[in-house]
């Protein structure tokens, strides 16, 4: 567009396979004040890397269990990504997760963050599958696509229900993915009575622009 670069903030999206995240219970003493706090305790969190060879981002929403949601991504990966940008002559302002970015907004754009709902989201050839509850992620799968999708989408559920306990409202659904792709998920709930689906569809091109703030996390704070 012809500007110089001295006048761009670049503000990084992190792709889905770049991030882990878990949901975090805070310890007795209440919740964790920073990643610092956390690297203290020296948690297991099963991610493909070490926490020490993480960059590490607390999301800290208003909850009643005070829950917080943890997001990083490989230290070399970032450094890599950084080290892109630097040499673009571009400034990085801030670094976010797509995964987590995309959460927060559907969030805000679903109007309530109470209640269950069941996510799915196409990525590469399989689905991704996600269970909120009041708008925080409990699981987060990836199913391989075919004729045992719809069993193991329905196991899951069940089972993530009966842990959690039968929620006030029925589990809304929210599918990303293009329409095409539709057509593997044929056996989907539609609501009754009125005969409008609560199947909704997030077509990231042809959305109105989302006007609600979210607030944001930075994986550069470390």
């Amino acid at each position: 567009s012809g500007l110089p670069p001295t006048v761009v903030d670049l503000h990084l999206m992190l792709p889905l396979e770049a991030g882990q995240w878990r949901l975090l219970e805070p310890p007795a003493a209440g919740r964790l004040g920073s990643s610092d706090d956390l690297r203290a305790l020296q948690p297991e969190l099963g991610w493909p890397f070490p926490l020490a060879e993480a960059y590490l981002a607390l999301e800290s929403p208003e909850t009643a269990g005070g829950e917080q949601v943890l997001v990083g991504t490989e230290r070399m990966l970032l450094q890599a990504w950084v080290a892109v940008i630097e040499a673009a002559d571009l400034r990085l302002q801030q670094v976010d997760w797509l995964l987590a970015a995309a959460r927060r907004q559907l969030v805000v754009r679903l109007g309530e963050a109470g209640g269950d709902l069941v996510w799915l989201l196409q990525q590469g050839r399989g689905w991704r599958l996600l269970l909120l509850r009041h708008g925080l992620p409990e699981l987060d799968r990836y199913l391989p696509a075919g004729a045992e999708l719809e069993h193991q989408v329905q196991q899951l559920l069940a089972a993530w229900q009966h842990q959690g306990g039968a929620s006030t409202q029925p589990a809304r659904w929210w599918i990303t993915a293009p329409q095409e792709a539709w057509q593997q998920l044929a056996w989907c709930p539609w609501a009754e009575g009125e005969g409008q689906p609560s199947l909704l569809a997030l077509a990231l091109p042809d959305q109105a622009p989302i006007t609600a703030a979210a607030s944001s996390i930075d994986l550069l704070q470390e």
